[in-house]
């Protein structure tokens, strides 16, 4: 992909404001929209963007891009916070609608072990590596892995809530 020439920017924000701030073909997220989503499929959605996080890491390091490898990481991240809102929406009955609420109901379900490891993800993928640019590649492979271990800590972890008996 290459870069946008400033024209063309401009030309995409100046459309985007005609259209009320949006592109015609933007297909918005409302948060009402992602709460009709059943319990489960959020953490379905989570395996399916870690993956294509993983993909786009791969891609950005063959292409030595670091826009790719800043979103790859940005994405590992989203597959975390899919897969906590799961947990919330199976327990709760809401989606929660910040980080801190999803830090507090990992505490208050007495998981303090992921509340940490949500924390930390969030440090390493979402602010080091796509807010700062901090690219420590190290980091970020732990990142991914554990990223994985997290979401199949919480699909076990719900399968037992569901079915006590396994």
């Amino acid at each position: 992909m290459r870069p946008l020439r400033c024209s063309r920017a401009l030309a995409i924000k100046s459309q985007w404001a005609m259209d009320g701030g949006q592109p015609k073909n933007f297909i918005r997220s409302s948060p009402e929209s992602s709460r009709e989503l059943a319990v489960g499929d959020r953490l379905e959605v989570a395996k399916e963007i870690l993956q294509m996080a993983t993909e786009e890491l791969e891609r950005g390091r063959k292409m030595r891009q670091n826009f790719l490898l800043r979103n790859s990481a940005d994405k590992a991240f989203l597959a975390v916070v899919q897969a906590v809102n799961d947990a919330v929406k199976a327990k709760l009955g809401k989606v929660p609608l910040n980080h801190s609420e999803r830090r507090r109901f990992l505490r208050d379900w007495g998981r303090e072990d992921l509340r940490a490891e949500y924390s930390d993800l969030m440090k390493d993928l979402h602010e080091d590596c796509f807010y700062t640019g901090i690219i420590d590649e190290e980091v970020i492979d732990a990142a991914f892995k554990k990223a994985g271990e997290f979401i199949a800590k919480i699909a076990k972890l719900e399968a037992q809530e569901h079915n006590p008996d396994k």
